[in-house]
C-alpha cells in the first residue's frame, strides 16, 4: 500500500482492482440474491404447489366417493359407481404417493398425515365390509375429510410464510446490492478524486513548468515535490533547467570575453591606423627627399656632362696649344 503513493502505476493499479472488486461484490451479492429467490421459488412451486395439487386431488377424489356413497344410501352400489369409486380411488393412492413422504414439510403435517392413513384405512375396510353404517360412515368420511384440509390448510400457511420469507430475502438482499452500489460508488469517486489528485495537480505544475521555459523563465521553481513518475520527470526538466541556465551562463560569459577581445582588437587596428597613417606620411616625406636627390643627382650628371664637355675642349685647346 506504501508503495503505491509513489507510482502512477501501482496507483492506477490499485484503483481499477478496487473497482474491480467493488464491482464482483455486486455481482456476488446479487447471484446470491437471485439465487436464494430462486430457491424460494422453486421450493414454493416444486414443495408447497405440488403438495396443494396432491391434496387437492385427494380430496376430490374424498369428495366424490363420500358422494357417491351418499347417494347410494344403505343400497348395494352399481357397476358404474363401484368402477368410479376404484378410479378415485386409485386417483387418491396415486397422489399420496406422490405426496407422503417427500412433499411432508414439518412434524405437525407428519402427524396430520399419519393421522390421515389411519382414517383412510379404518374407512376403506367399513366400506369394504360390506355392513355400511351410514352416521359411522359419514363420520369417517367427514373425518378423514377434516384432515385433509387441515393437511391442505398446513402447506398453504407453509406457502404463504415461505413466499412472504422470499419477499423479505428479496427486499433484504435488494437493499443489500443498492447499498454495496452506493459504497461502490463512494468509493469510485473517492479513487477517482485519489488518481485525478495524484495525477493532474503534477501535470498541470509540468505543464506550468514547461510553458514558463519556454518563455525564458528559467527562474521558476517547483512548489512540490513528488516521489512517483511525475516526481521523476519533473526532476528531469529541473536538471535540464539547470544544464540551460549554465550553458546560457558559459554563452553570457564567452560572449563577454569576445567582447572584450573584440575592444582590444579595434583598439588595435585604431593603433595600426595610427602607425600605418604615420609611416605614409613618412614614405611620403621620404619619396619627397628621394624626389630631390634624384632631381640634384640628374642636375649633378647635367653638370658632369657639361664639365666633361669643357674638359675635353681645355683639353683639345691644350693639345692644340
Amino acid at each position: 500500500m506504501k508503495s503505491a503513493l509513489y507510482s502512477v502505476k501501482a496507483r492506477l493499479c490499485l484503483g481499477l482492482g478496487l473497482i474491480i472488486l467493488l464491482l464482483v461484490a455486486i455481482g456476488v451479492q446479487s447471484v446470491l440474491s437471485n439465487r436464494q429467490t430462486q430457491e424460494a421459488m422453486r421450493s414454493i412451486v416444486e414443495v408447497n404447489v405440488q403438495a396443494m395439487i396432491r391434496l387437492t386431488t385427494l380430496r376430490a377424489t374424498v369428495s366424490d366417493n363420500r358422494t357417491i356413497f351418499a347417494l347410494a344410501g344403505n343400497g348395494e352400489l352399481t357397476e358404474a359407481q363401484r368402477s368410479e369409486v376404484e378410479y378415485n380411488r386409485q386417483r387418491a393412492n396415486s397422489a399420496w404417493e406422490s405426496y407422503y413422504p417427500d412433499l411432508i414439510t414439518g412434524d405437525d403435517q407428519r402427524q396430520q398425515a399419519e393421522t390421515f392413513i389411519e382414517q383412510l384405512h379404518t374407512l376403506r375396510n367399513l366400506l369394504d365390509s360390506g355392513q355400511v353404517d351410514e352416521s359411522e360412515m359419514r363420520q369417517d368420511f367427514a373425518d378423514l375429510y377434516d384432515t385433509i384440509t387441515a393437511l391442505y390448510r398446513s402447506t398453504r400457511s407453509v406457502m404463504l410464510a415461505n413466499y412472504q420469507q422470499s419477499m423479505v430475502d428479496y427486499q433484504r438482499g435488494l437493499m443489500i446490492v443498492i447499498g454495496v452500489m452506493l459504497a461502490a460508488l463512494l468509493v469510485a469517486i473517492a479513487i477517482g478524486w485519489w488518481l485525478a489528485r495524484g495525477i493532474l495537480r503534477p501535470l498541470q505544475e509540468a505543464t506550468d513548468f514547461s510553458t514558463a521555459l519556454a518563455e525564458g523563465n528559467l527562474g521558476v521553481r517547483l512548489s512540490n515535490r513528488y516521489r512517483d513518475e511525475f516526481g521523476r520527470m519533473l526532476d528531469a526538466m529541473a536538471a535540464m533547467r539547470d544544464k540551460l541556465s549554465g550553458v546560457i551562463r558559459e554563452v553570457t560569459q564567452n560572449a563577454r570575453t569576445v567582447e572584450s577581445i573584440s575592444g582590444e582588437l579595434v583598439a588595435s587596428n585604431e593603433n595600426l591606423s595610427q602607425r600605418t597613417q604615420e609611416q605614409a606620411a613618412s614614405l611620403q616625406e621620404t619619396a619627397s627627399a628621394l624626389e630631390q636627390i634624384t632631381n640634384t643627382v640628374s642636375q649633378n650628371a647635367d653638370n658632369a656632362g657639361q664639365a666633361d664637355t669643357l674638359a675635353s675642349e681645355v683639353s683639345t685647346q691644350a693639345k692644340q696649344g
